[in-house]
């Protein structure tokens, strides 16, 4: 009788062990591409706590006045002298859109007095610069005039949401207009 001869072809139980393993190698390592959001959320909110202190030395300069503005590119504009690194107003990751400003504030003493029948606002309860955040934690990054910055989860927008609601008396300063100065934005 002769001796069988073994075929080059894989059995179906070593097609069957690949398969599992990797199936489980993927389940294992799934996980990692998520791991960055966490770091995204960090940049971010270091992003908008500069872009704050930025916003802080140009008040000193101004009279205690936030940037008159009604658009982000007059805000980048006036705020360009101050601020180190360009791309502070980038997105911080694919995660996020740029920073926004709370046009409340514009051209409002950061000292907040509050519109004449309105009562005073807490200033830790007001957000300047605030940033949404679609990574796996979903939610809104915001840094407030007091100077500390929070993340707010989706499900807790409702505590966010009232930060950029207040009415501010700006005392007869006027608003410059949302396309001020564009064509000389040096960020764009």
């Amino acid at each position: 009788m002769q001796p069988k001869h073994h075929s080059s072809q894989l059995s179906i139980w070593s097609v069957l062990f690949i398969t599992l393993a990797a199936i489980i190698l993927f389940l294992m390592f799934m996980p990692v591409g998520y791991s960055h959001t966490g770091a995204y959320k960090t940049v971010l909110l270091s992003k908008l706590r500069q872009i704050n202190t930025s916003a802080s030395i140009y008040c000193s300069d101004f009279d205690g006045l936030y940037p008159a503005a009604s658009g982000m590119p007059a805000v980048r504009v006036v705020m360009n002298p101050y601020i180190k690194n360009s791309n502070l107003f980038e997105p911080a990751s694919r995660y996020s859109p740029p920073a926004q400003f709370n046009f409340n504030l514009a051209g409002v003493s950061e000292k907040l007095p509050p519109y004449p029948g309105t009562t005073q606002t807490n200033p830790e309860s007001v957000a300047v610069f605030y940033a949404p955040f679609w990574g796996e934690t979903r939610g809104v990054a915001a840094v407030f005039v007091d100077g500390h910055h929070k993340f707010f989860r989706e499900e807790r927008w409702n505590e966010f949401a009232p930060s950029l609601s207040g009415q501010f008396d700006r005392k007869g300063v006027k608003l410059w207009p949302a396309d001020y100065l564009q064509a000389q934005d040096p960020l764009k």
